[in-house]
């Protein structure tokens, strides 16, 4: 699709057949000077969503390339994070423009859900973190699995030694005892690779104690 404004690039656009949501936008500009920051393009971006009908979305994970944030946002129902239902945005960082949008993951998969209440409370679930884990945020979070189900989780982010991580437990959480475990996990926590920075899959690991950072012979 040509622009009026600007003849030197094209716009992407994906129409569903069904309901004619937009599944896909792209828009390709020079970005040339960062002049709003990336909590500015947050806001930019959740009014952007707020006026095409899209609410309760918050911001789970960004990244800035080139004057561009690209910001991943999911829905949040009672204060649980359903990373299943997915919206990605690129905002300009010169004028907080929205240059692209894909909401295939909210729309296939969003819906109110009856959220059972946790089997296990988040000082149970904390046992099983490493007490090196400096943890930065804690909550309740919904995350789909490779065979198109959903499991309630707590999630907790944080760091080790200056190492962001994301640990899941659900309320059949497999522990990993050993560093190779954790790092055959670490190399490959999704189903296809092609994320932004968050696991969209996990087994929900975590680890007993320091040993899992000691390497194996």
């Amino acid at each position: 699709m040509k622009l009026k404004e600007d003849k030197n690039n094209k716009a992407y656009i994906s129409i569903s057949e069904k309901g004619g949501h937009v599944v896909f936008m792209n828009y390709n500009r020079d970005v040339n000077a960062e002049t709003i920051t990336q909590e500015k393009a947050d806001e930019f971006g959740k009014k952007f969503l707020k006026d095409k009908g899209f609410d309760n979305m918050k911001e789970t994970y960004y990244l800035k390339e080139s004057g561009i944030v690209t910001i991943n946002y999911a829905y949040e129902q009672d204060g649980v994070t359903i990373y299943s239902d997915l919206i990605k945005l690129k905002v300009a960082l010169d004028n907080g423009e929205v240059l692209g949008i894909e909401t295939k993951g909210y729309l296939n998969s969003h819906e109110e859900r009856n959220i059972q209440q946790a089997k296990i409370s988040k000082e149970q679930a904390k046992e099983n973190l490493n007490p090196k884990l400096q943890i930065e945020s804690e909550a309740l979070a919904i995350i789909p699995t490779k065979w198109r189900t959903e499991r309630l989780c707590w999630e907790f982010k944080g760091k080790v030694d200056d190492t962001d991580f994301l640990v899941y437990i659900n309320q059949e959480a497999s522990i990993k005892l050993t560093f190779n475990d954790l790092n055959r996990f670490l190399k490959n926590p999704f189903i296809n690779g092609n994320t932004y920075g968050y696991p969209i899959y996990c087994e929900a690991f975590s680890f007993k104690n320091n040993k899992v950072f000691t390497r194996e012979n």
